[in-house]
């Protein structure tokens, strides 16, 4: 006959007892939180112990991702109604002050791996008392039946925040999870890297059956700028508004056509519910439901609804938005491109952003996301890659536009004339000069930045120069000097704000020299605020010889200002809308003929 033998209570210091975690997860739900600031419905987990109408018990609000950090009790409710407010900071008995009934006993446990067992446990289990480490406990002495709101043991629910802060940033939240006891990831691991995205005055609770990688692809679902990565770790990056390519594929590095397919609208619902707890709704779930709209014509054959938790605490705006969002995106992404590359194409990976440059027949570049490689025999790959939907929901509209640009004029000579664009007296006028000697300026224009881009074997230096001046009346044309005869052109916008001055907030610049590169970055300057504009520019040196010549502006959301063919053409640029942190990010393309040149760029920030 087989002997049973008890299983040892075995005090602890640190870590999860076993048997403390056997008892604690025996028959209820223990929810995983992650603050900012959550509401928790509680479960009895001790007790109740009732005597001449008075109840003892202990409940659970689950356990944090963060066992060594500190929590913060702001209130008690029962049955949906709030008996205390108030500050309890760590473990302890909330002040007698916050109670909104007759004061009774309480003690709060924050959810620490070293707490110890409430004296309610001590005083039923003896040297058998359990701490329940690390679960978020209340534990209530002697509460009078008679005074609740059903004269019965209530249902409690504990408003928890974390003291780190009431916003929680989606990176510093993933990472609490995953170096958590209940997930077991450390630094060397896992890491998140830009995430900028958060919940205000929110968190996350999570169920005790999540698995953490779906838990990240669900999220990644709605927050489509994130990447999941698996390299020598497991990386969570947010590459935010950056549409820069890691890499470039023209026709000339691809092996055969690329092929652009479209799923059919039925391979996607018509519509995307996703639901949230809202906590202006007392933390209940709330869905808010996105669709295809089919009034007062049906434009899409898609049918059903697609139903989606998230387990974030999320207002009914940011949902909105989310939700909004991600269906957009995955409308975007029934574009895809399928192509094969040789050599050049080993560096590309799933997650990486994919300029093409001429190499689909009637565009002249996009950026995609590739989603799948096969790496073949003789270094061949075949990449799958899908089209990106770049926006951002808190992009109000903006009041700097850019309402007008003069041609480009080219010459080779001392000096260069530009008509000024049509404008109002108080518009910000930008005027960029490609030009090979020291450059004197049309009178009263000032020099924003300067860059320059050499040809060493033919003792060339490229130069761009951009300049700032506040339209005034009577301004009709400028005149560009350099010292001596060589190529110059200029162009010139003007620049417009409904609500005030502007000026130039952020600049940069960049270049490249002795190469025969026919595409180049555009330097990147950085948005200060919301709804300002990039303003970039970028000139080449390549051989064109007065010949028709194309150059594209290519980033999300920009606008080309100088003309796409033109003879000699060597200056591009455009403008940019921009959230506040955002790149002037793109490139500049150009068909010259491949030799060696030189790039240079300047880009602004308008604001």
């Amino acid at each position: 006959m087989p002997t049973v033998t008890a299983v040892p209570n075995v005090p602890v210091v640190t870590g999860v007892s076993p048997i403390e975690t056997q008892y604690s997860l025996y028959g209820h739900v223990v929810p995983l939180s992650v603050g900012g600031v959550v509401r928790i419905g509680c479960e009895i987990i001790a007790g109740p112990w009732i005597a001449d109408g008075l109840a003892s018990f202990i409940v659970s609000a689950g356990v944090p991702a963060d066992p060594t950090g500190t929590r913060e009790l702001r209130e008690i409710a029962f049955d949906s109604d709030v008996v205390w407010q108030g500050s309890q900071v760590g473990a302890g008995s909330p002040s007698s002050a916050g109670f909104s009934v007759e004061p009774f006993t309480c003690r709060f446990y924050d959810g620490k791996l070293t707490q110890s067992a409430d004296p309610i446990e001590t005083a039923h289990f003896g040297a058998n008392a359990v701490a329940y480490r690390p679960q978020i406990l209340l534990a209530v002495e002697n509460l009078p039946l008679k005074g609740t709101k059903f004269g019965k043991i209530p249902y409690v629910a504990l408003l928890i925040a974390d003291t780190s802060g009431d916003d929680v940033n989606y990176g510093e939240a993933f990472q609490r999870l995953a170096y958590s006891p209940f997930v077991g990831y450390t630094s060397s691991e896992f890491e998140t890297s830009g995430i900028t995205d958060g919940l205000v005055k929110g968190g996350m609770i999570f169920a005790d059956d999540a698995e953490f990688l779906a838990t990240l692809q669900l999220f990644g679902r709605f927050y489509p700028n994130w990447d999941i990565l698996q390299t020598d770790k497991l990386r969570l990056v947010d590459r935010g508004s950056e549409v820069r390519a890691d890499i470039i594929l023209d026709k000339s590095r691809i092996t055969e056509k690329a092929v652009v397919s479209r799923q059919g609208e039925d391979a996607i619902r018509k519509d995307l519910e996703l639901s949230t707890i809202d906590p202006d709704a007392d933390y209940t779930i709330v869905p808010y439901t996105t669709d295809i709209p089919r009034e007062p014509v049906a434009v899409t054959a898609s049918v059903g609804v697609d139903r989606v938790y998230l387990p974030a605490v999320m207002d009914a705006s940011t949902r909105a938005a989310v939700a909004t969002l991600t269906k957009y995106t995955e409308e975007r992404q029934r574009k895809t491109i399928r192509f094969t590359s040789m050599i050049y194409g080993l560096q590309m990976e799933p997650g990486a952003l994919l300029g093409t440059v001429n190499m689909i027949d009637g565009s002249p570049g996009e950026t995609f996301k590739i989603k799948e490689t096969l790496h073949g025999a003789n270094l061949v790959v075949e990449g799958t890659a899908v089209s990106m939907l770049r926006c951002a929901i808190d992009r109000g509209p903006s009041d700097v536009t850019v309402v007008s640009q003069s041609d480009v004029t080219y010459d080779i000579g001392l000096s260069v004339n530009v008509d000024i664009p049509a404008f109002s007296v108080g518009d910000l006028l930008i005027a960029a000069v490609m030009h090979r000697d020291t450059l004197t300026p049309s009178p009263g224009w000032t020099l924003v930045d300067h860059a320059a881009g050499l040809v060493t074997s033919a003792s060339v230096s490229h130069q761009i120069s951009v300049f700032r001046r506040v339209a005034q009346l009577g301004d009709t044309t400028t005149t560009w000097t350099q010292a001596t005869s060589q190529r110059i052109g200029a162009h010139i916008i003007a620049i417009r704000s409904v609500s005030g001055s502007i000026d130039v907030v952020d600049h940069q610049t960049s270049h490249l020299d002795d190469t025969g590169y026919r595409q180049f970055p555009l330097a990147e300057a950085t948005a200060t605020a919301s709804g300002q504009i990039g303003v970039a520019f970028s000139t080449t040196a390549l051989q064109i010889n007065f010949a028709p010549a194309a150059m594209n502006f290519i980033a999300t959301g920009g606008t080309q200002t100088t003309a796409q063919s033109q003879n000699d053409n060597r200056l591009c640029g455009g403008y940019i809308p921009l959230n506040a942190g955002d790149k002037t990010t793109g490139i500049v393309t150009t068909d010259a003929v491949a030799g060696t040149g030189a790039w240079a760029a300047v880009s602004l920030v308008i604001g």
